[in-house]
């Protein structure tokens, strides 16, 4: 897991953001993703230019080699015979450069941009989940804590810069409208550990434990009274043949519910 290093024990918003982002992503991440920039999939402008472009360039050297043997024929029939060639293959290239007009080009880097765009809804999405899930707490500048139902709903009178670490409250929640926002460093930390990154070389980084604790979490809101604890035992243990008995008990109590914990273990045959 990446982290980056806070000063004061809090992570303003920016930080949490830039984090969480490079948790996910590893070397894929710039930096650049946090400001939000929509770019749309320029795939499918550059695929239905693709074979016009092709055709362009292969009608330009067709109009070049037919120019070379303009200046070789000789007689009245022949050159009006290549002029006319000329004229089909240039009047092709015109129709083609129209057709490409009309389709459009991106603009330069625009891939690059794109996959910004697309890293910054899963990261915003990420962050959401665990602000709306009261996983992780924003703390404002003036001691307001952000309720989890506020992230939830993201009402038009509330909402957040991220770039800036700014929360922009509804009246009804404080006077202070404007707050910068922080999150406690070792409650994002510990947040992280359940977190799957979506780089495939940052999944292999992980431990055992750790790519079980994040499978069991997705287990635990599914929970629906039947399953005990050795239940979950023979399951992750099955899916993560690596993962101890004892690994498995420090990832019990860590996320199984209240209620999940009151079925207490199987007996043992």
């Amino acid at each position: 897991m990446l982290i980056i290093n806070s000063a004061f024990d809090k992570y303003p918003l920016a930080l949490a953001f830039q984090t969480l982002g490079l948790h996910l992503y590893g070397d894929q991440w710039t930096g650049n993703e946090i400001r939000g920039r929509r770019v749309e999939d320029p795939t499918s402008i550059l695929e239905a230019r693709a074979p016009l472009e092709i055709r362009v360039e292969e009608l330009c050297l067709l109009i070049n080699e037919a120019n070379r043997r303009q200046k070789e024929v000789v007689g009245g029939e022949a050159i009006i015979e290549i002029n006319r060639e000329i004229d089909q293959l240039d009047e092709e290239r015109n129709q083609l450069a129209k057709q490409l007009f009309d389709i459009g080009e991106p603009g330069s880097g625009a891939l690059d941009d794109h996959g910004e765009w697309k890293r910054f809804v899963e990261t915003e999405g990420q962050l959401l989940k665990g602000l709306g899930s009261g996983e992780i707490t924003v703390i404002g500048s003036h001691g307001t804590v952000v309720k989890k139902e506020l992230w939830r709903d993201l009402s038009e009178e509330f909402g957040c810069d991220w770039v800036r670490s700014l929360i922009f409250f509804p009246k009804i929640e404080s006077s202070n409208l404007m707050q910068s926002g922080h999150i406690k460093e070792d409650e994002i930390v510990l947040w992280l550990d359940t977190v799957l990154p979506i780089n495939p070389s940052n999944i292999e980084k992980l431990t055992v434990e750790r790519r079980a604790r994040i499978r069991f979490k997705e287990l635990v809101p599914k929970y629906d009274g039947s399953e005990l604890r050795d239940d979950y035992l023979e399951q992750m243990q099955a899916e993560f043949p690596k993962l101890s008995e004892r690994a498995f008990i420090r990832i019990w109590n860590e996320l199984a519910t209240d209620k999940m914990k009151k079925a207490g273990p199987r007996a043992r045959k």
